[in-house]
């Protein structure tokens, strides 16, 4: 629960407001539980009822504000450069920085198939040939 804690702390500071618990439904806490919300169903793996636990909402609240948020993500610039600063702060805060495409793969690698493995060594060594074709044709001036 302590994951949850610090996204509230972030969203909070964040929107500038003291509670987003609080049951005001002015603009900047309405959008604020969004975005505590939707960053606490991204990164961590609490159920719904956790994640509402923390700021007195129930299962359904967070659900629905997890749906109104990826809805705005679509539609509102502001909301997705909100969501987009306060995720970027709880990634390195919750110290889960984003995964290279390696550092991912190793990690399931030994859980794919033989043709799989195969597979995809063949598409790195046909991506690794045209990279270095294309370094060839690029003329620096």
């Amino acid at each position: 629960m302590q994951d949850l804690i610090q996204i509230r702390a972030v969203v909070e500071d964040a929107y500038s407001i003291k509670d987003v618990s609080d049951a005001r439904r002015q603009r900047d806490y309405a959008d604020a539980r969004k975005v505590y919300s939707y960053i606490s169903r991204k990164c961590t793996r609490y159920t719904y009822s956790q994640i509402g636990k923390i700021i007195n909402r129930t299962h359904a609240s967070i659900l629905s504000a997890n749906n109104r948020a990826n809805e705005l993500m679509e539609t509102d610039e502001n909301f997705r450069k909100s969501i987009r600063y306060c995720m970027q702060i709880c990634v390195n805060i919750l110290n889960k920085e984003s995964r290279t495409y390696k550092e991912s793969l190793d990690l399931i690698w030994s859980n794919l198939s033989n043709l799989q493995q195969e597979n995809i060594l063949s598409m790195a060594n046909d991506m690794t040939a045209k990279n270095n074709g294309l370094k060839k044709e690029i003329r620096y001036v």
